[in-house]
């Protein structure tokens, strides 16, 4: 692990200083490479700190790749990169690309468990339409569309 690395997580690093080197480590080294290493860097977290730093990872690759980077996401840390990457591509692409990412969290080299990817634009559905009864009503109408297993 370089020294970028360590910076992110030793410790009680803040948030925007583990942003910073999660997007520099993308932005300069290749990506996959990176994930591993990250995978490394974050093990003795617990799984909820695990989780949202992937949430980090997600968003720096989303800013580095978009949409293309899902395919550097994998299950680990509760699938936290998927769920970043797919809530970032909603918000900045709207509900049409949805389709497309739902057929993405099933042909992607690492969704060995494409529901729980699925999930994940439950996220991002949420995110763009936002909190509220109705907002879960129209997130849940748009799961129903996507395709014949029910999310």
């Amino acid at each position: 692990m370089g020294s970028c690395g360590l910076f992110c997580f030793r410790g009680n690093s803040a948030l925007r200083a583990r942003y910073v080197c999660i997007f520099y480590a993308i932005y300069v080294h290749n990506i996959a490479d990176r994930y591993a290493e990250f995978a490394h860097a974050v093990r003795k977290l617990a799984p909820s700190g695990r989780h949202l730093t992937a949430h980090i990872f997600g968003n720096a690759l989303f800013a580095e790749e978009g949409v293309s980077g899902l395919s550097v996401c994998d299950s680990r840390f509760l699938y936290g990169c998927f769920h970043e990457l797919l809530s970032l591509a909603i918000i900045e692409h709207g509900i049409e690309i949805v389709p497309d990412l739902d057929d993405a969290c099933t042909t992607s080299p690492h969704a060995d468990a494409p529901l729980s990817c699925k999930h994940g634009l439950g996220h991002g559905l949420l995110a763009y339409f936002g909190y509220s009864k109705e907002a879960l009503d129209d997130a849940l109408a748009m799961c129903a569309r996507l395709d014949e297993d029910p999310i």
